[in-house]
């Protein structure tokens, strides 16, 4: 198995995770999911969940490593 399929099968496999539920990497989410607001419509709200979703996934396809990383050393949530 080469270096690359075994990268792409590791990002893969992060991106069903983050698309299982964006809030279990919750400082990877803290730095580029948008706050759902309070007021706005039902569609705003699903809309806005969704590209938190889409953004999660490809920063975890494509930045798996970075996401580890984040979730394993930030200081800044403690």
């Amino acid at each position: 198995m080469s270096i690359y399929k075994l990268y792409f099968i590791c990002g893969a496999a992060m991106a069903l995770v983050v698309l299982w539920d964006y809030t279990k990497l919750p400082a990877t989410a803290r730095r580029l999911a948008k706050k759902t607001p309070a007021t706005g419509s039902q569609f705003s709200k699903i809309a806005l969940d969704t590209r938190n979703m889409v953004v999660m996934a490809l920063v975890a396809f494509f930045l798996w490593p970075l996401v580890i990383y984040l979730e394993l050393f930030d200081r800044g949530g403690k």
